[in-house]
């Protein structure tokens, strides 16, 4: 005679389920939005004159910075629980089916994943972000100069544009190239967002 799951059983598969629900939904959500930064934003962001691209792309990233990081990092967040309930059921032997309870080497992987997003962020991002930052201050110091000796904003824009020339013939990246290597970088983050809602829905239809 079969006997029918307990609650608890129940509970806890009810419970994998929405958290898997969710970690797909923000992790495919959290790489569109990632994607965009570099497929629309950016190309837009080139498009403009040197000292309205610092200014435009530091706006950017301050916006971004607020909702980018939680929509790409809680779904590896969700995924680390997920695979630490089924872990956790297998060893106390709560009857959950045999290929869900295999699954959470699947959504370990998916939290792996999504961790790697935040040396990629610092190593080859950061750098950019703060090279960005001081170029911005150098526009708003390079304008108050020229307001404080009454010259013209065209000869502040002159100023910057000499810098910029300066920079690139010593071998350093123009602002519009840091942009253009900002949104190449970019593109791993969304990348790895959506291999992780990949590797989470596969570990659901298990």
């Amino acid at each position: 005679m079969a006997y029918p799951p307990s609650t608890t059983s129940s509970t806890l598969a009810s419970t994998i389920r929405a958290l898997q629900a969710t970690s797909i939904l923000l992790g495919s959500t959290a790489a569109g939005v990632g994607a965009s930064l570099s497929f629309f934003v950016m190309p837009r962001l080139l498009e403009l004159p040197t000292h309205q691209l610092i200014q435009q792309f530091n706006r950017t990233i301050a916006i971004s910075h607020k909702v980018t990081p939680p929509m790409l990092l809680l779904p590896g967040i969700l995924h680390a629980v997920i695979a630490v309930l089924i872990r956790h059921s297998n060893n106390t032997h709560t009857p959950l089916s045999a290929t869900t309870g295999r699954s959470w080497k699947l959504h370990a992987l998916a939290a792996l994943v999504t961790l790697t997003m935040t040396p990629w962020t610092f190593v080859f991002m950061k750098p950019l972000n703060r090279m960005m930052a001081a170029r911005e201050k150098y526009v708003k110091e390079t304008a108050a100069t020229a307001a404080t000796a009454k010259g013209s904003d065209k000869e502040g824009k002159r100023a910057l544009e000499a810098a910029e020339l300066g920079a690139t013939r010593r071998g350093e990246m123009s602002s519009h190239a840091v942009v253009d290597q900002w949104a190449l970088s970019n593109l791993y983050r969304p990348a790895a967002g959506l291999v992780t809602a990949a590797i989470g829905l596969y570990a659901a239809m298990w």
